[in-house]
């Protein structure tokens, strides 16, 4: 299991609002969407340091069956 705390933005809405103030945890099964996560955060964001594209990584979207 891990811990981690999520964060929403409705969609009109200017800021993200915390959504689990305490931490959820999460079962391993879900790992693949954290290495979505991972995945999209290196791409658009370490690895374009200079000129990170948050609209690019909040736009990025996974499919599949899990």
């Amino acid at each position: 299991m891990l811990r981690n705390f999520v964060y929403l933005k409705a969609n009109n809405a200017a800021e993200f609002v915390l959504f689990s103030d305490k931490g959820i945890s999460t079962c391993v099964r879900e790992m693949a969407i954290w290495w979505h996560e991972r995945n999209a955060w290196v791409k658009h964001i370490l690895m374009k340091n200079e000129k990170s594209d948050f609209e690019a990584y909040l736009m990025e979207h996974l499919n599949g069956e899990f």
